[in-house]
């Protein structure tokens, strides 16, 4: 929307100086350079956060496995750059201050991680460390081998289902007064 506004203003800068539209106005209210400038700094600023909100709405099946891609590049996006401006460089600290305090639990990671290793456009996790690529798959391998997931071994998934509809309802068999 303020991509837009910019395309747009010097149309609509012209129009509120014309003296059809100010009628007897004095004093009409325009935007500074400054705030123009400011305007156009946000959206070079957030421009990242547009790509990736696109790229996850245009997927037909979005998955798990794009999550720790994405959040890994939007955090080196919001690195300092000398060329950013005061205000590129705030925006930037922000976004970069809340994404680092996602997905910070070491079984979101290796839940985020496992999904990015076993999908192949990911398969090489480059948005890890090397000590970190090798830990996944080794866990991803040792799971693998010893034929167990997540959980307690020898327990189904339908097993579970009832489970977790009772915590969710709440106990379903018992009358209710």
């Amino acid at each position: 929307m303020v991509k837009r506004f910019l395309e747009q203003q010097p149309a609509i800068c012209a129009t509120l100086l014309s003296p059809e539209v100010r009628k007897g106005e004095a004093d009409m209210c325009t935007l500074t350079e400054t705030d123009v400038t400011n305007a156009e700094d946000a959206v070079k600023a957030l421009k990242p956060m547009k790509n990736v909100t696109k790229l996850m709405s245009e997927e037909h099946n979005p998955t798990v496995s794009l999550i720790a891609p994405l959040n890994a590049q939007l955090i080196q996006n919001m690195s300092y750059s000398p060329r950013d401006s005061h205000m590129i460089h705030e925006i930037k600290n922000a976004i970069k201050a809340d994404l680092l305090k996602r997905y910070n639990s070491e079984s979101e990671k290796r839940i985020l991680h496992t999904a990015s290793a076993l999908d192949p456009r990911f398969k090489g996790l480059p948005f890890l460390k090397e000590e970190e690529r090798l830990e996944v798959y080794k866990t991803l391998t040792e799971e693998a081998a010893s034929g167990e997931t997540e959980g307690t071994p020898g327990r189904t998934e339908e097993d579970e289902t009832p489970e977790i509809a009772e915590t969710l309802m709440g106990d379903t068999t018992s009358p209710t007064p």
